[in-house]
């Protein structure tokens, strides 16, 4: 495993099959896996030169983050087992973008005050009183 993998001043860059989304891939017991899932069970901690060390399964519940934020990365200090929702909230995505905004984009604070819940979405409660007005003027003139 070690062959393919680049080490640079900061991260350990996978060097062999790279999927759609950047992961490293590997095949492992005729299955395949992400990378950085396979370095995390494999060692722990930095790697002793010619040895490997056995960690074994990522604890249920928890998925492997990058710590580093380098999608095909196997330093072991680079990887950290987290829950779904805390890796999500360290990524660049979108939804991890929207939570942690802390006002809407008219400038009104999001607090738990001011946030009305639509699904998922977290919704500004003073926009919405100020749309329902706007529609109720619009209706009486209609």
């Amino acid at each position: 495993m070690l062959s393919r993998v680049m080490k640079t001043d900061t991260c350990w860059l996978w060097q062999g099959t790279v999927n759609g989304q950047g992961y490293g891939a590997i095949g492992w017991n005729g299955k395949q896996y992400g990378v950085h899932r396979v370095a995390f069970m494999l060692w722990c901690g930095p790697i002793p030169v010619g040895l490997e060390l056995w960690c074994g399964p990522i604890p249920v519940g928890l998925e492997v983050d990058h710590l580093c934020g380098v999608r095909n990365c196997v330093r072991p200090d680079h990887l950290e087992a987290v829950t779904h929702k805390i890796n999500n909230a360290r990524s660049q995505s979108l939804t991890a973008k929207h939570a942690a905004k802390t006002h809407c984009i008219h400038g009104h604070p999001l607090t738990p005050e001011n946030v009305w819940l639509e699904g998922v979405k977290r919704r500004c409660l003073v926009c919405k009183r100020r749309r329902q007005a706007e529609w109720k003027v619009r209706r009486r003139t209609a």
